[in-house]
């Protein structure tokens, strides 16, 4: 009943770029690729959101579309670029979780981090600060991230691979198995 509920609601607001944009990034985490691209294009074809046309890139390079992934990696940092507020965040992880531009990443969320002293902010930073190799340094961002309990799935990711990096396997198999209760998807490739 629940399901057929979900599908018809589904049909009555299948426009609605932010349903779309919800399931694209829901079809993603669970590897479903082909949906979760073709969710996210439907939402971008309304509402041109970075972070969508991310999930999509991610989508594409999944289903071996090297040239599709780029084409929609290029049009988010355009998108990104466009805009005149805070360094994006979901960019800079979306960097940073394909390895690129780390420093940059690092340098902006640091700079950032000055100004806007959050949960999120400290989270990028110790995410750049892994991605650099200064595990120590990210721990103690990631302490700053954790310190309030927000319940999300990535911080507690990004704490675990941190702290896996530290030799911390304890720790690090505690966090990686909170994240998993909360968000099974997000960790599924994750090695114990």
């Amino acid at each position: 009943e629940a399901a057929s509920d979900y599908k018809r609601r589904l049909e009555v607001h299948g426009d609605n770029y932010r349903l779309l944009t919800a399931r694209a990034k829901l079809e993603g985490a669970r590897h479903q690729w082909k949906r979760a691209s073709d969710h996210g294009e439907r939402a971008v074809a309304v509402s041109f959101d970075p972070a969508t046309l991310g999930v999509i890139s991610d989508s594409y390079l999944a289903l071996g579309d090297r040239a599709k992934a780029d084409e929609y990696a290029h049009a988010m940092e355009i998108a990104v670029s466009k805009q005149k507020t805070a360094y994006h965040r979901e960019w800079s992880l979306f960097l940073l979780n394909h390895g690129r531009r780390v420093g940059e990443v690092l340098s902006k969320a640091q700079e950032e981090l000055k100004t806007r002293q959050d949960i999120y902010g400290y989270d990028v930073t110790a995410w750049a600060l892994h991605a650099s190799g200064r595990d120590a340094e990210a721990r103690q961002m990631m302490n700053h991230a954790l310190s309030l309990g927000t319940q999300d799935a990535m911080l507690f990711y990004h704490a675990g691979m941190i702290d896996r990096a530290l030799g911390r396997t304890t720790d690090a198999g505690r966090e990686l198995a909170h994240a998993r209760t909360l968000n099974p998807y997000l960790v599924a490739g994750a090695a114990e």
